[in-house]
């Protein structure tokens, strides 16, 4: 999967989503199996490395990017409905 973990975080997308445009990233050489499979339980785990800690960086009300510390200052977390910072092309 490579580099396409950067952006295996769903959110509002699902597993079909991220299924389509890791293909696409990789030309169409891909397990869908184990990519849908991926997708379906990581949300979990990230709503999980964030409880223990992980800085995850998120969307402000205002649309700029809030770093790790910023989030955790603010509150924010994707557990509780924050966006995600997206770096890939979803």
């Amino acid at each position: 999967l490579g580099l396409s973990a950067i952006n295996t975080y769903l959110g509002d997308n699902n597993a079909d989503d991220y299924v389509r445009m890791v293909r696409t990233d990789l030309m169409g050489l891909v397990r869908e199996d184990l990519i849908f499979d991926l997708g379906r339980h990581v949300d979990d785990s990230v709503h999980l490395f964030e409880e223990w800690g992980l800085p995850c960086w998120t969307k402000g009300d205002d649309g700029h990017n809030l770093d790790g510390a910023q989030s955790k200052a603010a509150g924010v977390s994707l557990r509780t409905g924050a966006k995600p910072v997206r770096s890939g092309r979803w």
